[in-house]
């Protein structure tokens, strides 16, 4: 029986396999298999493991996603000032009746708004519990209780493109626009080699931030 002849894209398979069976004193370092068109088997060393750095079939393959960045969340836990009291009096009460009823709780007028009865108390940490008790059950008080401390979010700006700004987030820009946005006064110019007129976003860009 005539032996049949290995053509095409096996011969490089068949060349392989012939190399590897004559053990390691023949073969070279390392083999590497293309197959037409395009095919890529990897390298094998002497050993038969991986050669430096070839991609194996639990490496991410070139190019993959990678994970996005975590999203920073607030705290859903109100936090209040340990300093502060926020109370609210009844319509019709002095201003003398107001400051005396505060005094006597042992807190210190510290902002008032006379306009909507409300006034913010100042107190010691350690007796703002008991300082509170005492503006709950005076007659003048409409209500008092903790400050919440209000939790600012970072400044997000309204460009549809934002999400793929990965660099601007890296940089801190988001908290930066939280101190300030910029001045009209300052001009910022980019150079470049060229500028479509014509590209979307060219046309529709908003102004710099500084």
């Amino acid at each position: 029986m005539r032996p049949r002849q290995i053509t095409g894209w096996l011969t490089p398979l068949a060349a392989v396999a012939l190399v590897l069976a004559c053990g390691p004193a023949q073969a070279p370092a390392a083999v590497c298999v293309m197959v037409t068109p395009g095919i890529d088997l990897g390298c094998r060393d002497e050993q038969g493991a991986p050669a430096g750095g070839e991609p194996t079939a639990s490496s991410e393959p070139a190019g993959a996603p990678t994970e996005p960045e975590p999203v920073t969340r607030n705290s859903t836990v109100v936090r209040s000032d340990p300093r502060r009291v926020a109370v609210t009096f009844k319509p019709g009460v002095t201003r003398a009746r107001i400051r005396s009823v505060i005094s006597d709780a042992g807190g210190t007028l510290e902002t008032a708004i006379p306009q909507i009865r409300a006034y913010l108390v100042s107190v010691e940490p350690e007796h703002r519990a008991e300082v509170l008790a005492a503006l709950q059950s005076s007659s003048a008080v409409a209500n008092a209780a903790k400050e919440p401390i209000a939790e600012a979010f970072d400044t997000s700006p309204d460009d549809t493109d934002w999400p793929q700004q990965a660099g601007l987030r890296v940089a801190g820009f988001p908290k930066a626009w939280d101190v300030t946005q910029g001045s009209s006064k300052i001009v910022v110019a980019v150079l470049d080699t060229g500028v479509d007129a014509n590209h979307p976003t060219t046309a529709t860009a908003p102004q710099s931030r500084a």
